[in-house]
């Protein structure tokens, strides 16, 4: 019995699985030599219009896009560091004791100009100050002196010579009275002695004339020793309080009060930060875009952005020269743009921040996707009978995953990304013909490329 019982239930599964079989293949059986004559029996793969039995063309479903002329502003995108234009070291201009040091001054704090940041003990300068003041007044009395005795030696000298004159004449009429014999010997000689003392006289004076002209240029030189002195003297006075020379940051602050400062001792430093500047370097191929037809670097604009994690601050910026010397080793030149912010600013020397330059901007030409561009740079379009068209395009610009390119007609509908399975006359279907993957989408524009665009 049980033999007999696992008979049956074999050949029951059998006549089910052929049962099965028949009715799957009842559709194939016609395609088989001899049994197509059967009634009832007909190949599948039979076309009820007598058409190739071969395999249809198969149609892709490609995302495309239309072309769009427009005046776009490129843009080159660098990273630096932010530099100081402009800084002063805070040293003291004299030596002395820290008697005063300002609340602000201290690293990190911001002072406008004319602010007083320390103060030195002045009472040695001051001393020294009120010495220089009394020997300009004793050289100025000196002076005044020395002038009247000149004025008075050339008096004198003007009457010796007025005295040499008349003892002159007087000789003179002497040797006329002698002549006609109404004079002696005596008198004749006792005249010329006269004239002799008059003559000492004379040379006498003119001696003291020059020794008194002598002494007033002397004390004239006295006096501008005493003013040099003074002015000195006040310049160290002055130096002995310093004020910022202008509205900056202040950094690396080392001033305590008692403290004593030797000449010339650094105690900070002063930082512009309307003179801030961020440096960068670009490539060869870059730099030559940034040049004009003499090969001077133009003065574009660009926008320098400072990351601080969920917030970006941005800062305008113009291109303001180039660095003196290349590094080959690097490559590129280093270029220096000239921040446009005031004083208040989160920026300091060091932060790591972006450049974007925009390059003047250009007409007629169209912004596609990166993906939608080959490595011998050519698109494809969709052409009559929706079949695609590689067309050579010329890149202008790459602009990170999009690229400007000339070449194309405006309103021409492009494949947006390209795949292996697509090339030259594939047959596609576009977004206006609908179908499961199509989106229409056109490429987009950033914001800077947008303005004075043109159909």
């Amino acid at each position: 019995m049980r033999f007999l019982s696992r008979a049956l239930g074999g050949a029951s599964i059998f006549l089910v699985s052929l049962v099965l079989l028949l009715i799957g293949g009842a559709p194939y059986l016609g395609c088989v030599p001899g049994l197509a004559a059967l009634p009832g029996l007909s190949c599948a793969t039979d076309r009820s219009d007598g058409g190739s039995t071969g395999p249809s063309e198969r149609v892709f479903v490609v995302d495309t896009g239309a072309v769009e002329m427009a005046t776009v502003a490129p843009e080159i995108v660098a990273y630096g560091e932010i530099a100081s234009g402009r800084s002063l070291a805070l040293r003291a201009a004299a030596a002395g004791r820290l008697v005063g040091i300002s609340d602000r001054f201290r690293s990190g704090e911001l002072v406008t100009e004319g602010e007083q940041l320390f103060l030195i003990d002045p009472a040695d300068a001051t001393d020294r100050e009120a010495d220089a003041v009394a020997a300009l007044a004793e050289a100025q009395a000196e002076l005044n002196e020395a002038r009247l005795a000149a004025t008075l030696a050339e008096d004198e000298y003007r009457a010796a010579v007025e005295q040499r004159r008349l003892r002159a004449a007087a000789l003179e009429r002497r040797r006329g009275l002698e002549a006609r014999g109404f004079t002696t010997a005596e008198e004749l000689e006792n005249a010329k002695l006269s004239l002799a003392d008059a003559e000492r006289a004379v040379i006498s004076r003119d001696q003291a004339r020059a020794s008194a002209t002598r002494r007033s240029a002397q004390a004239e030189q006295q006096l501008t020793r005493a003013e040099i002195a003074l002015s000195e003297a006040a310049r160290n006075l002055s130096d002995t309080e310093f004020a910022a020379p202008y509205s900056g940051i202040l950094q690396d602050v080392d001033a305590t009060l008692g403290r004593l400062v030797s000449v010339n001792e650094e105690l900070g430093l002063l930082i512009d930060p309307r003179r801030m500047e961020a440096t960068f370097r670009v490539s060869d191929a870059d730099f030559a875009k940034l040049l004009d037809a003499e090969g001077r670097l133009t003065r574009l604009e660009a926008d320098v952005a400072l990351e601080l994690g969920s917030r970006t601050v941005r800062v305008p910026a113009v291109l303001d020269r180039i660095s003196a010397s290349a590094d080959a080793a690097q490559g590129g030149r280093r270029i220096y743009a000239r921040l446009r912010q005031g004083v208040e600013t989160v920026l300091r020397p060091g932060d790591f921040v972006s450049i974007r330059i925009r390059e003047p901007e250009i007409e007629q030409v169209a912004v596609v996707p990166a993906t939608a561009v080959s490595s011998d740079d050519r698109v494809l379009v969709v052409g009559p009978n929706n079949r695609l068209i590689e067309v050579a395009v010329e890149i202008v610009r790459r602009q990170g995953e999009r690229v400007i390119v000339r070449g194309i007609t405006a309103g021409e509908q492009f494949v947006l990304k390209r795949s292996p399975g697509l090339g030259e006359g594939v047959k596609v279907r576009t977004p206006q013909e609908g179908g499961a993957g199509s989106t229409g989408r056109k490429p987009q524009l950033a914001e800077g490329d947008r303005a004075g665009s043109a159909q």
